[in-house]
C-alpha cells in the first residue's frame, strides 16, 4: 500500500495522518487450498481497493497467501517451501508499495 502523508496544506488539521491515525482496510478473500497464484491474486483485487479507498494498510487472514491450514505446515514441510517459492506478493503493482 502506499505511504499516505500529512497535508502541508491549510487542510492539515482535517488529515488523519497529521495527528497520527492511519487508515486500515480489512478483507476476507475466498482462499484457495495450496494454490498461492489464485490466493494472491484474490487478495491484489482487496489491496485496489483499499488503495482507492486511501487504506495505508491492508490486513488478510494469517496464510491467505499459501492457502494451507496450520497444521498442513507443521506436517508437511514441502508445502511450506512451495509456497514460499511461489508467492505473488511481490508482484503487486508498484504503485501499492
Amino acid at each position: 500500500m502506499a505511504a499516505r502523508k500529512p497535508s502541508t496544506g491549510p487542510d492539515r488539521f482535517k488529515s488523519l495522518y497529521t495527528h497520527g491515525f492511519v487508515r486500515v482496510a480489512a478483507c476476507a478473500p475466498r482462499v484457495f487450498a495450496a494454490n498461492p497464484n489464485a490466493n494472491a491474486a484474490s487478495i491484489n483485487h482487496f489491496a485496489q481497493d483499499a488503495h482507492a479507498a486511501g487504506a495505508a494498510i491492508l490486513l488478510t487472514p494469517e496464510l491467505s497467501i499459501s492457502g494451507y491450514a496450520i497444521d498442513d505446515l507443521l506436517m508437511h514441510r514441502g508445502a511450506a517451501s512451495r509456497a514460499r517459492a511461489r508467492r505473488r506478493a511481490e508482484e503487486f503493482p508498484a504503485e501499492l508499495s
